[in-house]
């Protein structure tokens, strides 16, 4: 029984081992504007706010993309502290009309969109502003399923005494740990 024992602990280091590596795949990425060439004679337009969850705590990493007519303009991540600033130049006649989508996905989140014309900015001179919240309520996908799953799997083993509860406990974090940074980082959906 303690070979036993001793053979599943092994196993459970080992895929820790095996899946370190993919730990550094997973992180924030910059400010990835797709149109930040200056005008000539165009206008400068910023977006910028802040992303709350339903309990008004700002969420990071969030991606935001900006489109205008249905053309991307800007894609930016908020910070630890929820904020965003999307700054982008567009042609002096393509403010007449314009029609701006701002879209907030994180993977866990709802995904939300919002829509702005020329009259919601604030402006001065050539400059257009708006800063605007967006709030995310969180979704039940699949990592959390798969979480819960697991969870109950770790309190099984312990409560009938099948496995040392360390043992079950490192099982279930091995396992949660794989399936985050290795198919978590192909399908976001399962971190």
């Amino acid at each position: 029984m303690q070979i036993r024992k001793f053979h599943i602990a092994m196993i459970a280091v080992m895929i820790c081992l095996v899946a370190a590596p993919v730990f550094g795949a997973h992180g924030v990425h910059g400010n990835n504007s797709l149109d930040n060439r200056v005008i000539e004679d165009g206008q400068q337009v910023v977006i910028s706010g802040t992303i709350i969850d339903s309990h008004n705590e700002p969420v990071g990493e969030v991606g935001v993309k900006v489109s205008l007519n249905g053309r991307d303009l800007a894609r930016v991540e908020t910070a630890h502290n929820g904020h965003y600033v999307a700054d982008f130049m567009i042609e002096k006649e393509a403010m007449a009309g314009a029609a701006f989508e701002v879209k907030a996905v994180k993977t866990s989140f709802e995904t939300q969109t919002l829509h702005f014309s020329e009259n919601d900015f604030a402006h001065k001179g050539d400059s257009y502003y708006i800063s605007e919240d967006i709030t995310l309520d969180r979704v039940l996908g699949p990592a959390f399923w798969i979480a819960t799953v697991t969870f109950i799997l770790a309190y099984i083993l312990i409560a009938f005494e099948l496995l040392h509860r360390t043992v079950a406990a490192m099982l279930g974090a091995a396992l949660m740990l794989l399936i985050s940074y290795t198919i978590g980082t192909i399908n976001p959906a399962l971190r």
